[in-house]
């Protein structure tokens, strides 16, 4: 019983360092599914290492996957969500605002204008000072600029156009690396490097699992096959496994009976139970 306290105890602890490892791997399997990647391919590979990467900065590799999932979502392939996934982040942490609604903010601005996928970065920072220096959501100053696409109107005239009155309009020379600067600003004090020590955390327990990912998987599976094959000999013996409950559960009640009584005796009836 102590033997199996002390195993429980340590496979508690063991599957809590490697949680995040394998939700990790679950929604990297899901975003494998959506772009329909193979197991061995490297952009799947090159995905994986970017969300854990980003831990550094203080973004977890949980949301950097949710990330890159919600521009798959959007149609992006693997190339272009390894490049529009950290403008993502920034806009993200920038304006405190979620994953999914930047993404949306963001995919949104560039089909407008129909933009390339490469001006994702100056996008984020147009939709970071916006939503600063006017005192709007992301989802209202990507909605505003919208209204304003088409008939030959550039993202920057489109930004001053929607400053709401009283508000000073964003210059030209604000707009490079705004999302950055903000991150960077916003992230200068203790939660920013409690956020960043828990982000880099998350992303260790990431890489142990990953090493003992194939151990881990071989044990369960073999587990199962355990199971089935019981489940089976339970199937073809139901009167035989019957009796044997029957028996396991009369010793358990015979011992909870003379603990009280007899110690020698129920360290002798433990041993027939074994």
């Amino acid at each position: 019983a102590a033997g199996f306290t002390i195993a429980k105890t340590a496979a508690v602890g063991g599957a809590r360092l490697l949680a995040p490892g394998i939700s990790f791997e679950k929604q990297l399997s899901q975003l494998q599914a959506q772009l329909k990647l193979d197991k061995s391919d490297p952009q799947l590979a090159a995905l994986g290492q970017q969300a854990r990467s980003l831990a550094q900065s203080g973004i977890s590799p949980d949301k950097t996957i949710q990330a890159q999932t919600a521009l798959a979502k959007k149609g992006l392939d693997a190339k272009g969500i390894i490049g529009a996934s950290p403008a993502a982040l920034r806009l993200s942490s920038a304006t405190d605002s979620g994953v999914s609604e930047t993404v949306e903010a963001m995919t949104a601005v560039q089909s407008a204008f129909n933009l390339p996928t490469d001006q994702f970065d100056r996008i984020a920072d147009v939709l970071a000072l916006a939503s600063n220096q006017y005192g709007m959501t992301i989802q209202d100053v990507g909605t505003a600029l919208k209204s304003k696409a088409g008939s030959g109107v550039d993202l920057f005239a489109a930004v001053q156009k929607i400053a709401p009155a009283g508000r000073e309009k964003l210059q030209a020379n604000q707009i490079g690396g705004a999302a950055q600067h903000m991150v960077t600003v916003k992230g200068d004090n203790l939660d920013g490097d409690i956020q960043k020590l828990f982000a880099s955390w998350d992303s260790l327990r990431i890489n142990l699992f990953a090493g003992q990912s194939a151990a881990l998987r071989e044990l369960t599976q073999t587990a199962t096959q355990w199971l089935v094959q019981l489940n089976a000999w339970v199937t073809s013996n139901p009167a035989l496994a019957s009796t044997l409950l029957q028996v396991a559960g009369g010793l358990t009640l015979l011992l909870g009976g003379l603990s009280g009584v007899s110690l020698i005796a129920t360290e002798v009836l433990q041993g027939f139970t074994i």
